[in-house]
């Protein structure tokens, strides 16, 4: 299971996010963004997982997701780059399920664990919001960061 984890995490993770993306383009990170045909799209990363055996053969597992979301500045709404940064932020739910996604053997689409978005006192979602983050180009950036964490046996 060590060995595909990395994958049907990212898998499940960018497909959960892509599911909930609304109309706004979303890319994957890895994936061919032609971000020039788009005014408004947001871009899924992941980092981890990182993994931490707590007693023998339980695995505490992490991961951090970021979505970066970029806007158009427009006359006509003011609020475009806030309710496209909302659309993404309601992706982050509080469960998202793991799944052996994928086309090798083993990936059978079964259930591997649910990760949890961990909002303790010191992790909570943040949003950033980064302006205009290019001189020439009317573009409005933000980005949303979220943890998730789960436990397995293997």
């Amino acid at each position: 299971m060590k060995q595909y984890l990395p994958k049907w995490i990212f898998a499940s993770v960018a497909k959960h996010f892509d599911d909930r993306k609304q109309t706004l383009p979303l890319f994957i990170e890895g994936m061919v963004r032609q971000t020039n045909k788009e005014t408004n799209w947001a871009e899924f990363r992941l980092d981890g997982p990182y993994l931490t055996e707590v007693s023998k053969g339980l695995h505490h597992v992490e991961i951090e997701v970021n979505v970066l979301v970029e806007s158009a500045t427009n006359t006509q709404d003011a609020y475009i780059y806030l309710k496209n940064v909302g659309i993404m932020v309601a992706a982050f739910t509080k469960k998202i399920k793991v799944f052996r996604l994928g086309d090798e053997p083993g990936d059978d689409g079964s259930l591997v664990g649910c990760l949890i978005l961990k909002q303790e006192y010191r992790e909570k979602l943040v949003i950033s919001h980064f302006g205009e983050t290019h001189p020439n180009e009317k573009q409005r950036q933000s980005q949303i960061e979220g943890h998730y964490e789960m436990y397995l046996n293997f």
